[in-house]
């Protein structure tokens, strides 16, 4: 489910999941109080807890993704950055100027992508501790309202 419609005796609504969430506590507390007016009330706590649920397991699972690729990158730059301080191949001999700049180059590639990578996982974490402040907050608050 990624909408939800609400309504009132003076209006009435429809909030995308998807866009609203993660949102702020303002933000969270005004659904609550737009919840408690509707028809059905607390029929739509339930699930927005779901679609909270599954966009976290879903960042958490994409979170793994970005750190296997993380580190995949950082090898890479480990294993580039012998082969330039030795200026030599893996198997001993010394390298071209062309193949050097060539190793360079890639070295270059592979701290940006692990550099791209750690950002998305920052960024995976940053969604999660927002989705699970969102989370908690309704369930407080549907506890208080019980």
């Amino acid at each position: 489910m990624d909408q939800i419609f609400l309504k009132w005796c003076t209006g009435e609504m429809t909030i995308s999941l998807n866009k609203f969430f993660p949102a702020l506590v303002k933000d969270t507390k005004k659904l609550m109080s737009i919840i408690q007016m509707d028809i059905q009330g607390e029929d739509h706590i339930e699930p927005i807890l779901k679609h909270l649920n599954e966009r976290i397991e879903e960042a958490e699972e994409n979170k793994k993704v970005c750190m296997g690729e993380y580190l995949k990158a950082k090898q890479e730059v480990a294993g580039y950055e012998r082969i330039i301080e030795s200026q030599n191949h893996p198997n001993g001999p010394l390298m071209t100027t062309a193949e050097f700049k060539r190793i360079k180059a890639w070295y270059k590639g592979a701290k940006q992508y692990a550099s791209k990578s750690m950002t998305a996982i920052n960024r995976c974490e940053n969604l999660i501790k927002q989705l699970k402040k969102n989370v908690s907050q309704i369930e407080r608050h549907n506890q208080c309202g019980n």
